[in-house]
C-alpha cells in the first residue's frame, strides 16, 4: 500500500468497492448535512455515496506524508530496519502458504527492487523455509561451505556476503520475512 497523503489522486478500484459497500450505511445515517475535503478520491467518495453536492473543505484533507507521499510502506519499513543494523539491503515478505512461496512486499533501497523476483518458491531453499516453520532466526555466510547454497548463490549473484533471516510473526503464526544483506561479514548491532 502506498501512503498518499495529500496527493490528489482518483479512488483505486479497491477505494470505489469500499464506497459501494458504504452507500447502505450512509443512507440509514440520514446525515443532515455532509463535507469531504477539496481531495479528487474524497470527492469521488462523495458523488459514490449520494452527497456529490456537498461542500469541500481543505481543512479535511489527509495528513500531509511530505517526502513519503507515494512511498510503499513496506518499502520505509525495510529502509527503517536496514539503517538500524547497517545492512546494505533489506527486504520484507509475505509468505503465501498454499503456493509455497515469498512475495516481496517492501525492498531498500528501492532501486534496486527491479534486479529481483516479485515472488520466489521455497522449494530449493531449506533454510528460508526452516526460518518460517521453526519462527528461528538464522544467519548465512557465502563463504560458508555449509551454508544452504542454494542461498549462498544469490548472495554472490548479487554481490553480498551475508544474509540474516527473521521470521515475521504474528499471533503465533509465520507471516513472513525480513532478510537483512551485507557486503561484508556480518554484523549485527541495533542503533
Amino acid at each position: 500500500q502506498r501512503l498518499q497523503g495529500q496527493d490528489n489522486s482518483d479512488l483505486s478500484e479497491r477505494g470505489i468497492q469500499q464506497a459501494r459497500r458504504f452507500v447502505g450505511f450512509a443512507k440509514a445515517l440520514k446525515p443532515q448535512r455532509a463535507v469531504s475535503s477539496d481531495l479528487g478520491r474524497t470527492r469521488q467518495t462523495a458523488e459514490i455515496i449520494g452527497h456529490g453536492d456537498c461542500p469541500a473543505d481543505a481543512r479535511l484533507r489527509e495528513l500531509d506524508m511530505g517526502e513519503w507521499t507515494g512511498r510503499i510502506k513496506a518499502d520505509l519499513i525495510a529502509q527503517h530496519v536496514a539503517h538500524a543494523f547497517e545492512a546494505d539491503e533489506c527486504g520484507v515478505s509475505s509468505w503465501d502458504r498454499p503456493a509455497d512461496r515469498l512475495l516481496t512486499r517492501g525492498y531498500w533501497p528501492a532501486h534496486r527492487i527491479d534486479e529481483h523476483e516479485p515472488s520466489f518458491d521455497l522449494a530449493g531453499y531449506p533454510e528460508t523455509r526452516r526460518v518460517l516453520e521453526t519462527q528461528a532466526i538464522a544467519t548465512i555466510d557465502a563463504l560458508d561451505p555449509a551454508a544452504d547454497a542454494a542461498e549462498a548463490a544469490l548472495l554472490r549473484r548479487d554481490g553480498q556476503r551475508s544474509l540474516v533471516m527473521i521470521p515475521l510473526v504474528a499471533k503465533g503464526e509465520t507471516v513472513g520475512l525480513v532478510e537483512l544483506c551485507f557486503v561484508g561479514s556480518l554484523h549485527l548491532e541495533a542503533r
